[in-house]
């Protein structure tokens, strides 16, 4: 019990904090691009409505404003199957663009954090966390998983995702405070979900 607390404590200081970085804007990604049928059989176009709505269901970064998730339309990917999220999780880990910080939106993934998708298999994503993050603010490690998970999910063909770090498994909180050694989805976020 105490290497699972260990554990969660570690995810919870890894991903507490507050930090914004600029990145590149959104941009067309040609449906014939994307791999692996994620895309199903039409391409979705995402558009994001004035109440943080992603119509469409095209593939997302989720951001914060206000204590919840804000998606933005994903920008444009390159290459094939692990590459492509990779480059999702690379654009969460940025942060906002400077047009959405001008509209108070943020993230709660702290400044040195840095994801990378391990795998895929029977629709479960496994995402490293690595890297050397800053901050200490451990009531925002829900959100900055729940930005994870909403992030890696709104791609088709990915349905939860498993947290780790140095290739074990991480325990997780959740929005109620409790943790889980499992793979999240977004339902178990729904309570702070765009």
């Amino acid at each position: 019990m105490r290497g699972r607390r260990s554990a969660a404590l570690l995810v919870a200081v890894t991903l507490a904090g507050c930090g914004v970085r600029e990145a590149s804007t959104p941009a067309y990604v040609d449906p014939a691009a994307v791999p692996y049928g994620l895309l199903g059989s039409a391409a979705p176009t995402s558009t994001v409505t004035g109440t943080g709505e992603l119509l469409g269901g095209g593939p997302a970064v989720y951001f914060v404003r206000d204590g919840r998730l804000e998606p933005t339309p994903a920008p444009p990917r390159s290459g094939t199957g692990l590459d492509q999220l990779d480059q999702l999780l690379d654009a969460l880990a940025a942060g906002p663009p400077a047009a959405q910080q001008r509209r108070s939106i943020g993230t709660a993934l702290p400044p040195g954090v840095s994801l990378r998708v391990v795998g895929v298999r029977a629709g479960v994503a496994t995402v490293e966390l690595a890297g050397d993050p800053t901050g200490s603010d451990v009531d925002q490690a829900p959100l900055a998983v729940a930005q994870i998970v909403f992030t890696v999910t709104s791609l088709r063909g990915a349905e939860s995702v498993l947290l780790t770090r140095d290739g074990d498994r991480l325990s997780a909180p959740l929005p109620d405070g409790s943790l889980v050694d499992r793979e999240l989805t977004a339902a178990d976020y729904a309570t702070v979900g765009g």
